[in-house]
């Protein structure tokens, strides 16, 4: 957004007052390459080496977080909890989409209906 207000001729003082912040920090942004906005690496997270065992267990539709824990612990996996809800939380969505694309019109009729049919 600073960039973009000083490429349409606007100073640093113009767009702070505008923004609502010191003419320094938007001649701070100005400087700024595009491209340096991440000063750390990026880490991998303790899930990485797990990931296709849960993959594997998910598409055997084994969603249930404990479950999937107890198992990933058993191969050796030291981190909490809460890191491996945010994954299936995710990867559930995209999992039970794709499992929705592949249900055929031969399967939709072929699931019973409720109620007399005579």
């Amino acid at each position: 957004m600073i960039r973009e207000k000083a490429q349409e001729g606007k100073t640093a003082y113009a767009i702070g007052k505008e923004l609502g912040i010191s003419k320094n920090t938007v001649k701070k942004y100005m400087e700024m390459v595009a491209t340096e906005q991440a000063k750390y690496p990026a880490r991998g997270s303790k899930l990485d080496p797990y990931k296709a065992e849960i993959n594997r267990l998910m598409k055997a539709s084994v969603f249930n977080c404990v479950v999937l824990m107890e198992r990933i612990c058993e191969l050796g996996y030291d981190g909490k909890i809460s890191i491996l809800k945010d994954y299936v939380w995710r990867m559930r969505a995209i999992l039970l989409t794709q499992r929705a694309k592949t249900i055929t019109y031969t399967q939709i009729c072929a699931i019973p209906r409720r109620g007399n049919l005579t």
